[in-house]
């Protein structure tokens, strides 16, 4: 959507440059056909997507089309205040920020490419001071580790702050889960927090925990939680879990996404609807269970969501408003599970959400689907307020999610994938001084991608986020923002628009204000895709 609009823009512009140059035609006494040169296309690509604005990026184009028809081009700027661009196609930024470098045909002005550019400020000696002397090393991230003196520093962070959100800016780390162990351990060993509420179904890890002591712990975080994160980092954080159930002070797991998570879920999730409902009325029960059955084994089938969208939203409405309706005789019948008809109504209200999303990825493929983004985590926010605020109220949260999903503002963040209303930014509005958030990046190595396949993640540009907390020289590095007074020459790049990189891509790779975004960030230097269990 981006693009298309971006496009409109600059054909209109470029179009009202060309207005009055003519038209053309074949003259001749018709005895004779021509060939007509056409341009199709018009492609560009440049030497460097991210620079210093004391650097060049070298672009060239290639154009496509048929007849005899001409290569040439002519180079501008969008906007011409971001820069200048030699006829040779060698782009010199004005000013900090993002241009495109447009090529043009000479033979066709409504044929045209472009590639974007970013300028950024160049890191000064007093940025790099600054990190190395604020940075707090963590020594290890190894959740053994029985020495925690090194994250001592946290309690006057987290005074007052009863949610804490975790991010990683990609699944497949192996390190950031390690971290996030270490961190969970000591949250809720030493800092008296209750709940670890992941990016999975409110139905799915209810029913984990619940059963928990009946499993091992394989089947519990595959029961419980998305495929991504069922790795031997993260099984031996199951494994925590249910060490502490017969403590004083159990670690509680639950959800907050409106997706179905687990295969363990698809199949027992329709009868539990039934039994549910079953409460009240059998013949109702049945058609839920029907039609639930149906949605589960259909759901990933474009054909299905775009003929079935309404009347299944329609559906799941109403069975909400069946079980709000009946929710005081449902909650009598499982007076021993209290919790347990709140999640199943949530279940069956997330249904809307997740179908918005569904329809967005059906409509547009899985790459492009804001409204479906906006959806799901339009949902994600209502679930995660039901946690702070109901099921477990007066206790203390923590968060496992993708940092897309926690940061205070997507909206103001610049980047291929985001570009829509989060779930952090409603929290942090509704909770504010009551959350810090941590974002979770690293430097350099390799990862999985969700599906599994590697690849490689090349040391960041010195001009971006990782590349300053590179500078502090260690292989964990956490730096605090919560407390940072304001833009000076130490932290003016907290406070623009500076290059970072989700999932460790250029591909993915945008601008933010860190301290607009971010209560802390940690950065691990060197990463490794995680070994998954199958």
């Amino acid at each position: 959507m981006f693009v298309r609009s971006l496009r409109f823009a600059l054909l209109s512009c470029l179009l009202a440059s060309a207005i009055g140059c003519g038209g053309g035609g074949v003259s001749g006494n018709g005895s004779t056909s021509t060939v007509v040169p056409t341009i199709t296309s018009v492609a560009v690509t440049c030497s460097a997507a991210w620079i210093s604005t004391s650097q060049t990026s070298t672009c060239s184009s290639t154009v496509s089309g048929t007849g005899s028809y001409s290569s040439a081009v002519t180079w501008t700027v969008y906007p011409a205040t971001m820069g200048t661009v030699t006829s040779n196609g060698v782009y010199t930024p004005g000013s900090a920020g993002s241009a495109y470098v447009v090529a043009t045909s000479t033979q066709d002005s409504t044929i045209f490419g472009f590639y974007t550019v970013v300028s950024t400020t160049p890191p000064t000696q007093q940025w790099v001071s600054y990190v190395q002397a604020q940075a707090n090393p963590i020594q290890s991230i190894d959740a053994s580790n029985t020495d925690v003196s090194d994250l001592a520093f946290l309690e006057p962070l987290l005074q007052g702050r009863d949610i804490v959100e975790l991010g990683e800016s990609g699944h497949g780390v192996a390190e950031f889960s390690q971290a996030k162990i270490r961190l969970i351990k000591y949250l809720h060993e030493q800092l008296g927090y209750d709940v670890i509420a992941f990016e999975s179904s409110i139905l799915s890890t209810y029913l984990g925990n619940e059963q928990s002591s009946q499993l091992t712990p394989t089947a519990f975080m595959q029961n419980s939680i998305f495929a991504v994160w069922s790795t031997t980092d993260v099984v031996n954080l199951f494994s925590y879990i249910q060490s502490t159930q017969s403590t004083a002070h159990p670690l509680i797991l639950a959800g907050f996404d409106v997706q179905l998570t687990t295969s363990y879920e698809g199949q027992a999730r329709p009868g539990i609807f039934q039994q549910v409902v079953g409460q009240v009325d059998a013949t109702y029960a049945q058609q839920v269970f029907d039609m639930d059955q149906l949605f589960v084994q259909n759901q990933f089938q474009p054909a299905y969501i775009l003929a079935n969208y309404s009347d299944l939203k329609t559906k799941y409405q109403a069975l909400t408003a069946f079980l709000d309706a009946n929710m005081t005789q449902i909650q009598n019948a499982y007076s021993t599970r209290p919790l347990f008809p709140s999640v199943v109504r949530q279940a069956a209200w997330g249904m809307s959400a997740y179908l918005d999303e569904l329809e967005d990825m059906a409509l547009n493929g899985p790459t492009s689907y804001v409204d479906g983004n906006t959806a799901r985590d339009a949902g994600m926010v209502t679930n995660l307020e039901l946690l702070v605020d109901n099921l477990y109220a007066g206790k203390k949260v923590m968060v496992w999610a993708h940092n897309a999903h926690i940061m205070h503002d997507g909206l103001s963040y610049k980047d291929a994938c985001m570009g829509f209303h989060n779930m952090g930014s409603s929290i942090f509005a509704k909770y504010g001084p009551r959350v810090y958030t941590l974002g979770l990046y690293m430097y350099q190595g390799s990862a999985a991608w969700n599906g599994g396949a590697v690849y490689t993640i090349p040391p960041a540009s010195p001009v971006s986020v990782e590349g300053l907390l590179h500078t502090a020289g260690d292989p964990y590095v956490f730096l605090d923002l919560s407390e940072v007074s304001g833009s000076s020459d130490d932290t003016a790049w907290m406070y623009e628009n500076y290059p970072i990189r989700e999932w460790g891509n250029y591909m993915y790779q945008g601008e933010m204000i860190v301290t607009n975004e971010y209560d802390g960030l940690l950065q691990i230097d060197t990463v490794h895709p995680p070994t998954y269990i199958q």
